[in-house]
């Protein structure tokens, strides 16, 4: 069951909310001291299913804290940022705008699949959470190769308690 301002402005208004918020945010987290986009006190990020790192909420406004050093994640060498790919992908589109007929982006809320269409797994420990994801609007991607999905897990009051950043395997 869901509480605090989930039940109260529903679910998937909130995850819209949000989702939005993140892309803007995406573009200059510098620029949003916070008011906009709300972190629990301490956010994890993770790579598909796995989990990463955990980060100071305050601390994700400072572009460097969204990296990721990791290798290679899923035939991609690192480090990996969420914010870096929607900034790159609203650069090669010359837009930002999430959903719509000739938006950049697009949002599922709750459960999303990957570009085939095939269920995507979550962390088992952020399964409770209410899940938010952006992808590439399918008119923006010519192929699977340019699909991602950022995922946000939202807690009951509607703020970030996870991120986690998912690719197409090549």
């Amino acid at each position: 069951m869901t509480s605090g301002l989930l039940a109260a402005a529903g679910e998937t208004a909130v995850g819209t909310a949000v989702a939005e918020r993140f892309v803007g945010f995406a573009l200059d987290p510098s620029d949003d001291p916070g008011s906009t986009l709300r972190f629990t006190p301490e956010v994890r990020l993770g790579l598909g299913s796995e989990l990463v790192i955990e980060r100071p909420g305050p601390a994700l406004h400072d572009d460097q804290s969204w990296l990721l050093d990791t290798q290679e994640f899923r035939g991609y060498l690192g480090p990996f940022s969420a914010l870096r790919l929607i900034r790159h992908h609203a650069e090669d589109m010359g837009s930002a705008t999430v959903d719509g007929p000739r938006a950049a982006f697009e949002l599922t809320d709750g459960a999303s699949a990957d570009c085939v269409g095939n269920p995507r797994r979550v962390p088992p420990t952020l399964a409770s959470l209410h899940r938010v994801s952006v992808q590439p609007s399918a008119h923006s991607r010519s192929t699977c190769l340019l699909w991602f999905s950022i995922d946000l897990f939202l807690d009951d009051e509607g703020r970030v308690a996870a991120v986690t950043l998912d690719l197409w395997e090549p």
